[in-house]
């Protein structure tokens, strides 16, 4: 699954560019029994608000053609303690008339 620049920033951090000032957050991404954890430090609380927000914006039209299977998605936002700091779901129902 592609997180855009969630992805890109997680690789900055991985080469070595880490900064001890910052925060270590997980995107946890779940979809029916699907779940991928990515790890990303970040600023704080908003910087990392700012870069989910970003992720859903790029990931929500493969999402939603992905609904039909298994009709919520969510990708929760977790500081280093495991508290979910933010919590995006998408969700997807049917009604019989």
């Amino acid at each position: 699954m592609n997180l855009g620049s969630v992805g890109h920033r997680a690789d900055i951090c991985a080469r070595g560019f880490y900064n001890s000032s910052m925060a270590h957050y997980t995107f946890r991404i779940r979809q029916g029994a699907h779940s991928s954890d990515v790890p990303i430090d970040l600023l704080d609380d908003d910087a990392a608000w700012d870069e989910a927000a970003a992720a859903c914006s790029d990931m929500i039209r493969d999402t939603i053609a992905r609904l039909g299977d298994s009709p919520e998605w969510r990708l929760e936002v977790e500081d280093g303690s495991g508290t979910i700091r933010h919590l995006f779901r998408l969700t997807a129902e049917t009604f019989d008339p």
